[in-house]
């Protein structure tokens, strides 16, 4: 019969602390790319929140500028003679003659 003997490794007091640094070194790792993905994530939601944000005020200025754009042709049609010259007969009123314009001086800025 053949003896089989256990053999015991000795580690010394160095060895083991360079393990439990190891270990340490590898859980702060972990923990710092933990930290990093949640920013990540953080950063990522703001991103698209303020990318709807711009989308959405896009659209405003978009809605704001359709409407100016519609005020300003109102306007003209207001503004020309004929429409004027239509109200001005609805509500009895007539081309002014001679003598009958009186022009004032601009008020005087202080």
């Amino acid at each position: 019969m053949t003896q089989l003997t256990e053999r015991r490794v000795w580690t010394s007091p160095a060895a083991r602390s360079d393990s439990k640094a190891w270990v340490l070194l590898l859980i702060v790792f972990i923990l710092i790319l933990a930290a990093l993905s949640i920013n990540m994530l953080r950063l990522r939601n703001e991103k698209t929140r303020l990318s709807y944000e711009i989308y959405t005020i896009q659209q405003e200025i978009t809605s704001t500028n359709k409407m100016i754009g519609k005020l300003e042709v109102e306007r003209d049609r207001f503004l020309s003679p004929y429409i004027l010259n239509k109200q001005a007969q609805r509500l009895g009123l007539d081309i002014a003659g001679p003598g009958q314009v009186r022009r004032l001086p601009a008020p005087k800025q202080q």
